[in-house]
């Protein structure tokens, strides 16, 4: 064991017949997936290490050869076990964990991988700790927009710089002005839901604190982001499909 790293769990499949595949995040090797034998047994010591959505400390003897790693110890540092006992924060954790795994596939820059890190945590101390789940999710959202650089225009019209907003559309990237939205037939919102667009763009680590004592935006505002993601990524979500046929999202 002369490895080791500090790392947030992602999933735990079964393998095999008492084991399983634990895919974590490391600051030291980005996303990983090791092999944790005899997990499914009652008396094994790495249960509540390698439960997902903690942060866990992982021995073991790094193998650069193969795609999986073979787990010795997991010591579990902060195990954020609320999540596990509730429905809701459970599925945001999966939709966390899902475009988590798709934002970092083949990710080896160390610096994005550290800043991502401290993203991750951040977020799963904050789902466990708090119940504005509306507040969470657009935080997500809005997260992994501006990871992938696709993040929306809220300043003024994607298209001709207007202030005069009425629209947002997810085609064009952002807020459209009355007289761009004549030609392109996109929906009009309301002013409520264009400032909470707004205030929703300009989210960041640093001010979701503050956020939270915000009014909860309405599950429009969340659908849009959304959508923003599903057009600009082409990815489905199927954790996101799990929120609305629970009526998480109201």
């Amino acid at each position: 064991m002369n490895d080791q790293s500090t790392v947030m769990v992602l999933s735990q499949t079964e393998y095999k017949e008492s084991d399983a595949l634990v895919k974590v995040l490391s600051k030291e090797l980005g996303l990983v997936t090791f092999i944790a034998k005899g997990l499914s047994k009652i008396n094994s010591k790495n249960r509540m290490g390698c439960l997902p959505y903690g942060e866990s400390l992982f021995m073991y003897d790094l193998n650069e050869l193969s795609n999986l790693q073979v787990l010795h110890t997991a010591q579990s540092l902060f195990p954020n076990l609320k999540i596990h006992d509730d429905l809701e924060k459970s599925s945001i954790a999966s939709l966390i964990v899902e475009l988590s795994e798709l934002l970092l596939k083949n990710e080896t820059d160390s610096l994005i991988i550290e800043t991502y890190y401290s993203y991750l945590k951040q977020t799963f101390d904050l789902l466990s700790s708090t119940d504005q789940h509306h507040h969470l999710l657009a935080y997500i959202l809005i997260s992994f927009l501006n990871y992938y650089g696709i993040a929306p225009q809220v300043d003024e019209c994607v298209i001709c710089g207007s202030t005069q907003i009425n629209s947002i559309s997810t085609e064009e990237g952002g807020f459209i002005c009355q007289n761009c939205q004549k030609e392109l037939q996109s929906p009009i919102y309301s002013l409520e839901i264009l400032k909470d667009f707004r205030v929703v763009g300009k989210l960041n680590s640093e001010n979701i604190t503050r956020y939270l004592s915000y009014q909860e935006p309405p599950s429009t505002l969340i659908r849009i982001l959304v959508d923003f993601l599903k057009f600009h990524t082409g990815h489905p979500l199927k954790s996101w499909e799990f929120i609305e046929k629970c009526s998480i999202i109201k």
